[in-house]
Order: C-alpha cells, then structure tokens, then sequence
C-alpha cells in the first residue's frame, strides 16, 4: 500500500491560493445547461456504474466537434448532504489543468512583448533567483518553466483549512526550494514550483495580481465565467464537494505555489477553453492570443530533453504523437477529492472534457477514451486491441561493475548539509545509510542509526530511482510523517540528483526536494 502511495504522490501537484476581484456567475456566458446525444451510451453506462460503485460522487462531461458542443451533461450530487445535483456549471477543482490556464496567459504576455519566453526567467522573477547544484540559474528560460524541463526537482506543498498551518509566500518557497538539480533544457520534471514561479511573473510584468489577470485577460474573453484561482467558502453553492477514498469532505486546501493546480473551473468553461485551443472562434469570446502562439503551446516540446514517461510535454499540454492512431493534446488532474481530464484531438477538431469529484480512480481517462471511441471508429478499434505503444519507463536496476561500492556525501537544505552514505552491492540491493556519528540529523523510527535498502529501484541509462523509509529533518517535512524518493545521475566518480520528502499520511500534504551529491570512495 505504501509503494503505490509514494508513486502517487511523486507526480501530484497543486498550487495557491489567489482570488479573483469578484463572484464568477454560473452559467453567464450562455444558457446552456444540458446537450444530450445517443453516441455516447456507452460513456453514460461508465458514468452510471462509477457512481453506482462510489468511485464519484458525481460527473460532468462535456464533448465539442467541428466547433459545436455535441454532449453537454452532468451526474449525481455536487454535495451529497445538501443534496445539490451537479450540472455543467458546476466548479470543480482542475488541479493541474491549470498549469494550460497559466500557458495561455504567459503567452499573451509574449505576444504583447511583455515577456521573451527564449529570456532567462530570473530577468522576470527579480528578486527570486534559482540556487543551483547543477548547471546555471541564468540559463533557466522562460520557456524552460513552460516545459518542465528547468531542473527544477519535484515540489507539491499542501495545506488544509483547520490544521494550523498556513502555506508560505512565493518569496520563501522559492529560497527554500527553488534549486537545480539537473542542468536546465536536459530532462523534464515536473514540478509545482515551476507554474508557481510563472504565477509571480506574470503578475510582477502585468502589475497585478496573478488571479485577477486570469479573470480579466483569460477567463473572461473567453466567457468563462465559472472559473477562478483558489478556494472560496462563499461560492460552495456553485463548487462540487471534494471527498476522500470514502467519499468523506475534505476541507478546502491551499499551497504554496501560485499557477500550478489551483483553478477551478466547470465542464462548460473548459469545453470553450478547449475550443478556443482549437482555434473554434465562438461568437462572445476574445481570444487572449492569436493562432501562433496557440500553435506553440500544443508544439513547443524542448526537444533537447529527455522525457522517461514517453509522452511530451509541450507548453500547458501533454502530447501524445500517436494515441490510439491520432496526435492528441491534453492535461489531467488528481488531486485530493477530485480529478479532471480535457484531451483534444487537433487534426479532427475534437476536445472532450471530464471532471468528477471523489477518488475516481482514473475514471475521467476512461470516459474520454470511450467518448473519443464513440466520435472516432480507429480511435476505438486500436483501444479494445490494445494497440497503443508501450511507454517507456525504468527498467530493472542492473549495477554495473564499476558503480559497485561505496559512495559518501551530503544532502543540502535550506537549513543544514545532512551526511549520508550509499552502497551498491553485486546483488542488486543499494543501502541508504546514515554515518554513525550523526545523531541529530535523521529520524528513522526513532532509531538512532539506521542501513536502509532501497524499495522498487528502476534504472534508466545513468538515471537510478527508488524510495527509502527514512526522514530528512527540515521544519517543513518534520510537520508530517514521510518517506524519501531518491532520484539520482551517476556521472564517472560523482552521483548528483534529489531527494524528496513525500509526505505518507492519509493526505497528501507535501512532495519538498533537496539536493544530494555523493562521491566514490573505494577507488
């Protein structure tokens, strides 16, 4: 249970609270609240089961072709004690949907010559800069925040309503965490901090505030008015109760890193966001950028970054060159008590949007599967014969003979170096170990010293991963129980890479990366 819990928690992300200036208003955009249509039975019958089985509490779903919605529709209680029934205005939490939301507004910004995405990034962040154990700071772009491929390791860092603690600002985030740990334009990552800092540069170029920006220069050109950036008690009658693995509400949650997953938005919203990406001009909409830059989002992959997961990652957008027969471009969301996917399928000018609230357990990709499967026969056909490609991912470790040994040397926080030692053995186990003349350092089951082994280790070329019941003694991981992701490069004689606290309570509360670097020392 625990491994799954800490693959899980390595990809999450959100990010924070910022309000916009006023109330969305449900459904002001236009009146539709419902489009129904016998294509997609079979997507309904997933729905229909899912809810039956408690995997939502509901769903809302909405299909466009050719520039018109053609399935426009919602299931089940937005809040079940209230019994409020969700519709197609409904807000839901859009988790990391947003980071698409926070492309486009960093984009009109180039457009009107405010930003150079090919800039170094620090020239917008000022004062904020990077701290860097690989590469150099000044070489982080803009476009590099775009794409995850900054060096930045992974960061989520959550906080609920009611359990004392409050996120940190920007400022303090990005002097604890802000650290390369791979040279920039080399290998993707994703990490919060990332759209968190693209957040605090659009608002230092724009002069506003980051979520009154959206509101004014994204949300409402594109008449989505059921949209906005953080939590609101005060508009709960429009917003889906989020629920845990037993459909018990959770408490709203707020984090430190503005523009990575804080939107909020409802199927509607997203389905016109998507047709705007589409480059579908609806009648009362403005698009907040031209066709170009539009372009560059759904194409803009670095190309010099290696991408382990198979799929890349564009600008807002993950593409997939061939999914099920057609080039699609998408984002997806799991956060605490709600998930999302929106998939557009470019060369057919399809877009379908799913959004639920409850553990789901990927429910939203299997009902855009079988909507894309209903609109599109090939799409369909390769999904039941299982032929989309295998992803790559890591392979089993296998050491090679001249990593064997033991390797020495500190992980680096905002607040001490931590010594810690390494040893690969022939038989395939790596021990993580503190040195036994540290005492106040590490915290192992209260134990004073501790030789842990490395759990579910995966290798690819020099890259090793893996996890380790241990804790790193910062006063950001000690507010919760956590296990260490190690994420490492062997080059010649030195290992660099992260090593990230994950938190491993019943909530997710937190992924807070440091650096490590070791050194051979039996040679």
């Amino acid at each position: 249970m625990k491994m799954k819990l800490v693959a899980c928690l390595a990809a999450a992300l959100v990010c924070v609270w910022l309000g916009p200036a006023r109330p969305p208003v449900a459904g002001a955009s236009t009146p539709v609240v419902r489009v129904r249509s016998d294509k997609f039975d079979d997507a309904q019958s997933l729905i229909t089961d899912a809810l039956r089985e408690r995997l939502a509490a509901s769903v809302a779903v909405g299909v466009s072709q050719g520039g018109k919605i053609t399935w426009l529709e919602a299931f089940g209680l937005a809040n079940g004690p209230q019994r409020i029934k969700a519709t197609a205005h409904t807000a839901y939490p859009i988790g990391s949907i947003t980071e698409a939301l926070t492309a486009t507004a960093v984009m009109a910004l180039a457009e009107r010559g405010r930003i150079d995405i090919d800039k170094p990034a620090e020239k917008y962040m000022e004062p904020l800069e990077f701290t860097a154990c690989k590469g150099r700071g000044r070489d982080v772009t803009v476009k590099h925040l775009l794409n995850h491929t900054a060096g930045l390791p992974v960061h989520f860092n959550r906080f609920y309503d009611g359990e004392g603690h409050s996120p940190p600002t920007i400022e303090e985030t990005a002097a604890h965490y802000a650290i390369l740990v791979r040279e920039p334009g080399k290998t993707f990552q994703r990490s919060d901090l990332g759209y968190g800092l693209l957040g605090h540069i659009i608002s230092r170029v724009s002069g506003i505030a980051y979520g009154d920006f959206m509101r004014k220069h994204v949300f409402e050109p594109l008449g989505m008015m059921t949209t906005w950036i953080g939590p609101h008690p005060e508009w709960a009658g429009i917003t889906a109760e989020t629920y845990d693995a037993r459909l018990r509400p959770l408490p709203p949650v707020r984090t430190d890193t503005p523009a990575a997953g804080e939107g909020f938005s409802c199927a509607y919203d997203l389905l016109r966001f998507a047709m705007f990406q589409l480059e579908n001009r609806l009648p009362d909409t403005e698009p907040p950028i031209g066709a170009q830059a539009i372009e560059a989002m759904q194409t803009g992959v670095d190309e010099s970054a290696e991408y382990a997961a198979g799929d890349l990652y564009a600008m807002g957008w993950f593409v997939t060159e061939d999914d099920n027969g057609f080039r699609t471009v998408w984002q997806e969301s799991s956060t605490d008590g709600a998930s999302g996917m929106l998939k557009l399928v470019p060369s057919e000018n399809i877009a379908v949007v799913v959004l639920i609230n409850g553990p789901g357990d990927g429910l939203p990709r299997r009902i855009v599967d079988s909507a894309l499967g209903a609109l599109l026969p090939a799409y369909r056909k390769n999904l039941e014969a299982g032929s989309e490609p295998r992803r790559p991912g890591l392979g089993p470790f296998e050491p090679a003979p001249d990593l064997i040994g033991e390797w020495k040397g500190k992980i680096m926080t905002y607040g001490l170096d931590i010594p810690v030692r390494m040893v690969f053995q022939q038989d395939g186990d790596i021990h993580f170990l503190k040195p036994p003349d540290i005492d106040n350092t590490w915290v192992l089951q209260d134990l004073e010293y501790f030789d842990e082994v490395l759990n579910e280790v995966g290798m690819d070329g020099n890259r090793i991963r893996g996890w380790v019941d241990a804790r790193v003694a910062t006063g950001d991981a000690m507010r919760s129980p956590h296990v260490l992701l190690i994420d490492i490069v062997r080059e010649g004689d030195s290992i660099d890479g992260s090593v990230t606290a994950v938190s491993a309570a019943e909530r997710i509360y937190f992924g807070l990366s440091y650096c490590i670097h070791l050194e051979r020392q039996d040679r």
